[in-house]
């Protein structure tokens, strides 16, 4: 059973909804957090299994733009 993305879910809504062939219907999603550190949660899955899941490895990280925060606020 392949692992559903919560922001590939997303995706398919917003292209479902706009009716627009681009990543997330053309809308601007804001994403937070480290990505290296929160991992998605597998029931019963291994480790490999959780990496794979992860958002580096979904189909729409190529079409993201990663910005870093410079000052703390």
């Amino acid at each position: 059973m392949q692992h559903w993305h919560i922001h590939e879910a997303v995706d398919h809504t917003f292209h479902d909804v706009r009716g627009s062939d681009k990543p997330f219907g053309g809308l601007s999603v804001v994403f937070g957090g480290d990505f290296q550190q929160i991992l998605p949660v597998i029931v019963k899955g291994s480790c490999g299994q959780s990496v794979n899941a992860c958002m580096q490895q979904s189909t729409l990280w190529h079409s993201m733009k990663v910005l870093h925060l410079t000052q703390n606020m």
